[in-house]
C-alpha cells in the first residue's frame, strides 16, 4: 500500500522526467473486457442504467450541436447571398429594418436629396451636350 509521500514522489518523478517504459501501467486486455467483474447483479444493473442514461444525453448533446452547426450553417449562407460584389459589401441587408432614430431618419433624408440634386445635374448636364 502507497502513502501520500510515495503518491508525491511518483507524480513528480512523472512531471520532471520523459515518459518511460517503467512509468508506465499497462493494463492487460481481460482486465478491460469486464469492468463490471467485482459487483453485485444489482450493481451491474444501476451501472448499466447510468451507462445508458449518459449515453441517451450525449446523444441528446450530439443532436443539439449537430442542429446548432445547421442553424449556423443556414444563416451563413443566407448572409452570404446577401454579399453585394460591385460594392464589395453585404448591401442586401440595409433598409430591411424600419429606422426608429430622428437623427438617422434626418441624415437618410439628406443623403436622399444630394442623391436627387446629383441625379438631376447629370441628366442636366447629359441633355445640354446632346442639344
Amino acid at each position: 500500500m502507497k502513502d501520500l509521500i510515495d503518491e508525491r514522489n511518483k507524480r513528480e518523478k512523472m512531471q520532471n522526467s520523459i515518459i518511460k517504459w517503467w512509468n508506465v501501467n499497462m493494463v492487460p486486455v481481460e482486465e478491460k473486457k469486464d469492468a463490471f467483474a467485482g459487483l453485485s447483479s444489482e450493481e451491474k444493473e444501476a451501472a448499466k442504467q447510468i451507462i445508458a442514461r449518459l449515453d441517451a444525453e450525449a446523444a441528446e448533446d450530439e443532436a443539439i450541436k449537430a442542429k446548432e452547426v445547421e442553424a449556423e450553417l443556414k444563416k451563413q449562407e443566407e448572409k452570404e447571398a446577401t454579399f453585394n460584389a460591385s460594392t464589395g459589401s453585404y448591401s442586401g441587408e440595409y433598409g430591411t429594418k424600419p429606422v426608429d432614430d430622428e437623427a438617422a431618419k434626418e441624415q437618410i433624408e439628406k443623403i436622399l436629396k444630394e442623391k436627387e440634386e446629383a441625379l438631376h445635374k447629370s441628366i442636366e448636364i447629359t441633355q445640354s451636350g446632346m442639344g
